[in-house]
């Protein structure tokens, strides 16, 4: 019947069936009400629809009109009416896994996660017998909702499922990206008593260490599963975290062990050892490994964008535009920020006329990329001290509704500081905190402008402002560096390596690895410190910002 009913519906439709052929149709008829709901569907009439779609269920139930049912609950955004359908519609198909996904989600609307987590069950274990795992689906679909509630069911479904070590770890994962530590541990050892050998686990327990401030006890948990486990995949993360905390020849040592040992590595890892050679400026190995993954354009790009960024960070571009390539078949994000690295490598030589004609290149091929074009040249200026720049680039721009206003503001402020106008800079920064109290970027600049004076009498000043940034904008690397830069200047050391160790752990700036390393210097752990400092002039030079560094570890003696 469905399939007469379809046939007749759609030749209705395209006006390929008479009159005569439908003149006997009774007006109550499934076929009537079967078109006159499709006809609802297509005015965009829900509640029309669904009325028609009952008076049909009660005649013939398939799964194509309960999943057509279903569907137009979710139209009207009221798939928790569904769930009779869903059930019925498992019942008929207890195989269709779109159908169990989608009880999971109508339970999971209702809060009624118990049930969702059977639900979701049914489908790890039908994609389980296609050979795959169901957990990454179930993953996808919980995505949708908030992050307690992702929590809630993947622990169910592990109560319901003990063997399984997905769940563990993908509510693991979730925790530790709240921030929820004390959460995460219980699932983690849970994990680990399932196979201490996954590397996700070991992956995990490691950022889990790290994003805490505990970056010893990080990189101590990822050398020893390492040692344990000893796969290229387990020493990508280890050089990875190893390069997080600076132990960059370290991580050159892992790196070559796993090249001497391994005939194939994965291609991340080759991009990974690329960036690392570049870091040490051993461009021929850095350029070797490159060539490895040269034709996988998506670890090639992505490798790309990691050299871009450590080029930008300590502004050293040598060698850069050797090993990357440039044409017209790479992605247009790649062609722009190659592009923006050449124009920031011009305004290194003063030669401005190049970094001007580049940029209005850019702006020719990308306009609808206009003001990320105008934010990235504004941050290279301000990033060379190129302020004079900075202030005629906002002149000509005017009250640009593109660009963001905290943006302007701040840039406004510090070249007014930069000049030595500091009653100005303030005056501009709390005109603004004052129009946006929640504007974390200027409330951090005024606070640590105002350390950064020297002025003992505002101390509790600026420290407030800085509190209140957190406050809007909670652990966030350049707050954190704040926070902890004031309480170094109050003398509380302790508490100062807490805070720069997790700014250190979230950016390697070298503003934040300088603050970093006179904390640790306080605190007497002298073999950290000459290991960092080394690293640091390793990987970004002999720079002005590195002698400044050496001078005050030196006054400090």
């Amino acid at each position: 019947m469905k399939r007469l009913l379809i046939i007749v519906l759609f030749g209705l439709l395209a006006g390929q069936v008479s009159q005569a052929e439908t003149a006997n149709t009774p007006a109550d008829s499934p076929l009537v009400d079967l078109m006159l709901g499709e006809l609802s569907v297509a005015r965009e009439d829900w509640q029309g629809a669904a009325e028609y779609f009952d008076r049909v269920l009660q005649v013939e139930e398939t799964p194509f009109l309960l999943e057509r049912r279903i569907g137009l609950d979710a139209a009207q955004q009221n798939l928790q009416n569904a769930l009779p359908y869903a059930k019925r519609l498992v019942s008929q198909d207890p195989t269709n896994i779109i159908a169990w996904n989608t009880l999971g989600v109508i339970y999971l609307e209702n809060n009624e996660i118990d049930q969702a987590a059977d639900a979701f069950l049914e489908v790890v274990k039908l994609i389980k017998h296609e050979g795959e795992d169901g957990y990454i689906s179930v993953l996808r679909t919980l995505q949708l909702y908030d992050a307690l509630s992702q929590v809630k069911v993947l622990i169910n479904m592990s109560d319901k499922d003990p063997e399984a070590i997905s769940p563990l770890l993908y509510a693991a994962g979730i925790l530790i990206d709240l921030k929820d530590f004390n959460r995460a541990k219980p699932l983690l050892l849970q994990a680990y008593l399932i196979d201490d050998k996954s590397l996700m686990l070991n992956s995990l327990i490691a950022y889990m260490y790290w994003y805490s401030g505990e970056l010893e006890m990080a990189v101590d948990s990822l050398k020893k599963a390492y040692e344990r486990i000893n796969t290229p995949e387990i020493a990508k993360e280890y050089i990875a975290i190893l390069m997080n905390d600076f132990h960059y020849l370290e991580a050159l040592e892992v790196g070559e062990k796993v090249l001497a040992e391994h005939e194939t590595i994965p291609a991340q890892l080759y991009g990974t050892l690329a960036v690392l050679y570049y870091s040490l400026n051993d461009l021929p190995n850095a350029k070797l490994m490159l060539d490895k993954i040269a034709d996988n354009q998506f670890y090639y790009v992505q490798t790309a964008f990691s050299l871009f960024d450590m080029a930008e960070k300590n502004r050293n571009y040598d060698g850069l535009f050797t090993l990357l390539r440039n044409d017209e078949a790479m992605p247009k994000e790649y062609y722009m920020r190659y592009e923006v690295a050449r124009a920031a490598a011009a305004l290194k030589v003063n030669n401005y006329l190049e970094f001007l004609t580049i940029y209005d290149a850019l702006r020719v091929y990308a306009p609808e990329q206009v003001a990320f074009l105008y934010v990235m040249e504004l941050g290279e200026l301000e990033s060379f001290n190129e302020y004079d720049r900075v202030e005629a680039l906002l002149t000509l721009l005017g009250d640009n509704p593109l660009l963001d206003e905290s943006l302007v503001t701040y840039l406004k402020a510090m070249v007014e500081y930069n000049r030595g106008n500091v009653a100005k800079m303030e005056a501009i920064l709390k005109a603004r905190v004052t129009d946006d109290p929640n504007d974390a970027i200027n409330l951090n600049a005024l606070g640590y402008s105002l350390l950064e004076t020297g002025d003992q009498d505002r101390f509790d000043e600026a420290f407030k402002y800085i509190l209140e940034a957190n406050g809007v904008m909670p652990q966030q690397d350049f707050i954190e560096d704040s926070i902890g830069w004031a309480f170094y200047l109050k003398g509380d050391y302790e508490k100062a390596q807490r805070y720069l160790a997790r700014a250190f752990s979230q950016n390697n700036y070298p503003e934040i690895i300088g603050h970093y390393i006179l904390v640790l210097d306080k605190l007497g752990e002298t073999e950290r410190v000459a290991r960092l400092l080394a690293t640091f002039k390793a990987v970004y030079g002999d720079t002005p910002e590195y002698q400044t560094l050496v001078e005050t570890l030196k006054m400090e003696e």
